[in-house]
C-alpha cells in the first residue's frame, strides 16, 4: 500500500497548504473587507482547522472564512500553523492513509481514530502518541472566549 503521508510531504504542508492560502487572501483584505466576511460560528475550532485535510478543494475565499473564524475566537499564527501539522498527522492519516477518502466532514473524533490507529500501527511511538493527543486537547478551546455572532457583527459595523 502507497504512503501518502511521508515525512517530505509533511515538511511541504508547513510552507504549503489550503489554509496557508486563505490566509495570504484574508491579509490581502482591507480592514473592512475583513470585517465583511461571514463567521462561521458552528464549527469548532477543529472542524476549520480540518477543512484543508478534506479531499475537496476551494478557492482561498473559502478557506478564508475559517482564518478569520480561528482569529477572532482569538488563535496566533503560529497556532493555526501548529494546529495544521496536528491535523495533518492525525486526520490526514485518516483520511488518505487509511482511505476513508471524506470530502465533507472531518472532526476532533476523526483525528483522535488516525492517532490510534498510527500507533496500533507502530507509525509513531508512544512518545509522539502522547504529544499529539496533548495538543488535541490544548487547542480545543479557543485562546480567548468565542465572541457571539451578533457580538462580532456589532463590534465589526460599529453598532
Amino acid at each position: 500500500m502507497p504512503v501518502f503521508l511521508t515525512k517530505s510531504f509533511l515538511k511541504d504542508v508547513q510552507s504549503s497548504g489550503r489554509l496557508l492560502d486563505g490566509l495570504a487572501w484574508f491579509d490581502s483584505r482591507s480592514p473592512q473587507q475583513q470585517a465583511s466576511i461571514e463567521p462561521l460560528p458552528n464549527l469548532d475550532s477543529w472542524e476549520c482547522i480540518l477543512e484543508e485535510v478534506l479531499d475537496t478543494d476551494h478557492e482561498p475565499p473559502y478557506y478564508g472564512r475559517h482564518i478569520k473564524e480561528l482569529l477572532a475566537r482569538g488563535y496566533q499564527r503560529e497556532d493555526i500553523q501548529e494546529m495544521r501539522m496536528i491535523a495533518w498527522e492525525t486526520a490526514g492519516w485518516y483520511n488518505f492513509e487509511m482511505m476513508a477518502w471524506d470530502w465533507c466532514h472531518l472532526s476532533e473524533s476523526d483525528m483522535l481514530i488516525g492517532l490510534e490507529d498510527r500507533r496500533k500501527q507502530g507509525n509513531i511511538d508512544q512518545t509522539r502518541y502522547d504529544q499529539l493527543r496533548a495538543k488535541i486537547e490544548h487547542y480545543r478551546k479557543p485562546p480567548s472566549p468565542t465572541v457571539s455572532t451578533s457580538q462580532r457583527r456589532e463590534s465589526t459595523t460599529g453598532g
